[in-house]
This record gives C-alpha cells, structure tokens and sequence, in this order.
C-alpha cells in the first residue's frame, strides 16, 4: 500500500505554490487550504465610498494644512 503524500506550499489568487519540488506521482489529490489571519484584515479599499460625508482631496488637504497650522 502506498503512502499519501504531502505537498505543503501557499494557495494565493487560485493559484498553489509548492513550498518543495513537486512529485513524480500520479493519483487522485485534496487541497486543503488553512486561511491566514492576516487575510481577513480590512482593506483602505474596502472603507472607500463608506464615510457619512465624501470628500474631495483638496478638501481634506486644506483640513490637514489648517490642523498642521494650528498645532
């Protein structure tokens, strides 16, 4: 009876990427992946469009100049 083999690496955008040179096997396989904690972090991209009032950037550059001159 064989052996299952185990083919550690990173699964990242559909794509997996062994950790070792693959085998020269052939057979039926499992990818099992264990999600990053780091991965479930909030994005800058993912707030976007969300605040109670949009802004333009000279807006919030002449806000940022004004706190800067008052400090």
């Amino acid at each position: 009876m064989n052996q299952p083999l185990v083919i550690r690496g990173r699964y990242s955008k559909q794509v997996f990427i062994p950790s070792d040179p693959m085998p020269l096997a052939d057979g039926t396989a499992e990818l099992i992946i264990v999600p990053d904690r780091k991965a479930s972090r909030i994005s800058i991209f993912d707030l976007a469009g969300k605040a109670q009032q949009l802004r333009i950037a000279d807006a919030i550059a002449e806000q940022v100049q004004e706190e800067r001159d008052a400090g």
